[in-house]
């Protein structure tokens, strides 16, 4: 027996609130087509509503080609019956909505459904075709650059995720099942081990540092330059600035602002000559954008830091990828 709620107070017909109710039940698969309704009957006893008045809903859904009446067999679900547009976003949504009732109900958070949702969309898109790879760091920036530098590779489906994200799953091994490899870092590989305790067959550790060319250009920065760096983390800024120390740049000689920091962007922009950003940082706001230009045209160098993942390490995961596809 399906699930009529009927409200008489509600300024719409009792026929009408069952039609509608029938074509939703319909719309979302609890009924499929040629399958048998409830009688007139069933429902009348069921629901305490007027055989006269299941009647009428079942000679409209009938004129609306949802149903099809046969004398002395019953009622049935048309075989031609698919909702209409505007029909189908509203069932789409009131399904998404259920989805995400349940599963927050047992527990689980929304950034959790939302990689859910994604790993299972991309799983059934490219189960076959592409390997699933997940990285996890503790900073937006370097989990970026790591993106870009699989970019280039064939057939692989990659996702990031913020380790603070993680700790906070109620099941952290439920939401990295169907990924078959893992990466982190060599700094945090012991603390995601024992987080995805059952994952740890696919968990890979990289080693990560400066590329080449960054190395080079901040080791040629002059003595005495105005230096600004942005960006996005806490993390990341103190990467950027351990590393700055290295070739004898004092830390409190040079400006730091985040990326959300536009005026003080804009403001150490007209009195710096070297710009270090992450390689993965893209201003968004048109007007520091134009700064940008403007900065470069009066002789300013733009750093891009690039902290990504050593060739060794990289080596030997584009090797699993390759071990991966083959068995497939």
């Amino acid at each position: 027996m399906m699930n009529l709620n009927i409200d008489k107070n509600l300024n719409i017909s009792i026929y009408i609130q069952i039609v509608n109710q029938i074509i939703e039940a319909i719309d979302m698969g609890i009924f499929k087509p040629g399958e048998r309704l409830p009688t007139q009957r069933e429902i009348s006893a069921g629901f305490n509503i007027s055989r006269g008045t299941i009647q009428k809903a079942y000679e409209e859904l009938e004129k609306r080609g949802v149903v099809e009446i046969l004398k002395g067999s019953g009622s049935f679900v048309s075989k031609v019956h698919e909702p209409k547009g505007g029909e189908r976003k509203e069932i789409a949504v009131k399904l998404i909505d259920e989805l995400l009732d349940k599963l927050s109900n047992i527990n689980y958070t929304y950034s959790e459904i939302s990689a859910f949702i994604e790993m299972r969309m991309s799983y059934r898109e490219n189960k076959d075709k592409c390997v699933s790879i997940a990285a996890i760091d503790c900073n937006p920036e370097a989990l970026e650059i790591f993106k870009i530098q699989f970019s280039i590779m064939k057939n692989i489906q990659f996702r990031i995720f913020i380790l603070d994200d993680i700790l906070k799953y109620s099941q952290p091994d439920k939401v990295f099942e169907d990924y078959d490899i893992i990466i982190t870092t060599l700094n945090h590989y012991d603390e995601v081990s024992g987080i995805l305790y059952s994952h740890r067959e696919k968990l890979f550790k990289a080693a990560v540092s400066p590329a080449s060319d960054t190395i080079i250009n901040i080791a040629t920065i002059p003595e005495n330059s105005e230096i600004g760096i942005i960006s996005e983390s806490v993390k990341f800024k103190d990467i950027m600035f351990r590393n700055l120390e290295t070739f004898n740049i004092e830390k409190e000689k040079v400006e730091h602002a985040f990326n959300t920091d536009t005026n003080l962007i804009k403001r150490f922009l007209r009195n710096k000559n070297f710009l270090i950003i992450p390689q993965s940082y893209r201003l968004e706001n048109a007007f520091l954008k134009k700064d940008l230009q403007g900065f470069l045209k009066k002789a300013g160098k733009i750093i891009e830091f690039k902290y990504q993942i050593e060739r060794g390490s990289l080596i030997y995961i584009e090797e699993q990828i390759d071990s991966i596809l083959d068995s497939r």
